[in-house]
């Protein structure tokens, strides 16, 4: 149910391309000060989530609330103009023939004191990190500052929400998460609120204090980024938000048993098939003293690389059968055993966790 404390709310919002339901009964609320992300693949409907919610594509069914007002019902549309919201494009659409301070200036163009108008651009070049720039024209800008100009022109007439759509897709590595960094910090000062698209779940993780997964048009799971990934609802949440190592089982006894042991099926049903999803940072690498007690589990090492922050070790695990299981771990810091090494291996169940094997399929 909808408040006016909401500054926007989803219900149940259905939208079809012909034979393709983009969007099928999206349920969604924004508050006040929040930034929430829709995540999820390409052609999950996010992208058009977002664009009803903003007034550029017209709602066919449910309703859009901003604020606690009505602005579009299925037989009411308000212009997008009329709904209080900025807008960042992922191309930034910055206006070629106006310069960056003209560009700032464009959504508050009605404002009638224009040495007020003048003050709030610059106020807002100056909170994006463009002080100075406003002489500057769009062709002169890098990517970075493109996109912290559109941010400054969507929020200038300080809106109530803010519609971010894939907003630095187009950003190198390094830049991107400047920018963002940046951007995350100017939204907060602002106070609006923020539906954010992206399909980096990294991204997803910096920036939202919510996010809402979908998939196939729906919303599958909403929560805050610790929940969604350590209390994944499905297999898909739970392989979207990082690689994801597979065993495959057979629940007896209300368990599942893997090579560390044997893991709590949940509601699964005795004789179905399991697949168990298990982090690469849930496996724990250390090296074999010959002199000490024998590991519970142990791996050969097929290949280390170093990642950066990060040291990612191959690995091949034999099983009870004779079968064996390749395994990716994920060790903090510098640990490169050479290869065919004996590691010992240990696993955080925090981060192992079971569902149907026909999910994964």
């Amino acid at each position: 149910m909808s408040s006016v404390l909401d500054a926007l709310h989803l219900e149940r919002v259905s939208h079809r391309f012909g034979e393709i339901r983009a969007a099928d009964g999206v349920s969604l609320t924004v508050r006040p000060g929040e930034v929430v992300c829709l995540l999820g693949p390409s052609g999950c409907g996010k992208t058009t989530v977002l664009r009803i919610a903003a007034g550029l594509e017209r709602l066919q069914s449910g309703r859009v609330l901003i604020g606690g007002q009505v602005v579009a019902d299925g037989t009411f549309d308000l212009p997008p103009e009329k709904r209080g919201v900025g807008l960042v494009f992922q191309d930034y659409a910055l206006f070629p023939h106006l310069n960056v301070r003209d560009n700032v200036a464009f959504g508050l163009i009605d404002a009638r004191d224009g040495e007020a108008r003048r003050a709030r651009v610059e106020e807002m070049l100056d909170q994006v990190g463009m002080a100075g720039a406003g002489d500057s024209w769009p062709h002169e800008l890098s990517g970075g500052q493109q996109q912290r100009v559109a941010l400054a022109r969507a929020l200038a007439p300080k809106p109530r929400l803010v519609l971010l759509d894939e907003p630095f897709s187009g950003l190198d590595s390094r830049l991107r998460d400047q920018v963002r960094d940046q951007t995350l910090h100017v939204l907060k000062q602002s106070g609006a609120a923020t539906l954010m698209v992206t399909h980096d779940s990294e991204e997803a993780m910096f920036m939202a204090d919510r996010i809402a997964v979908m998939r196939h048009g729906r919303i599958v799971q909403v929560g805050r980024p610790t929940d969604l990934y350590c209390q994944p609802d499905s297999a898909f949440v739970a392989g979207f938000f990082s690689e994801i190592n597979v065993l495959n089982g057979i629940v007896k006894d209300k368990s599942v048993t893997t090579p560390f042991g044997a893991l709590a099926a949940g509601s699964l049903g005795e004789g179905v098939a399991a697949a168990v999803l298990i982090r690469p940072e849930a496996l724990g690498l250390a090296p074999v003293d010959e002199q000490g007690p024998e590991p519970a589990c142990v791996a050969r090492v097929l290949a280390a690389r170093l990642l950066g922050r990060t040291s990612l070790v191959h690995l091949c695990m034999g099983d009870s059968g004779g079968a064996h299981l390749h395994l990716h771990a994920r060790v903090p810091g510098q640990f490169l055993p050479a290869e065919n090494d004996i590691v010992a291996v240990e696993m955080d169940r925090r981060q192992a966790f079971v569902f149907p094997a026909e999910e994964c399929a």
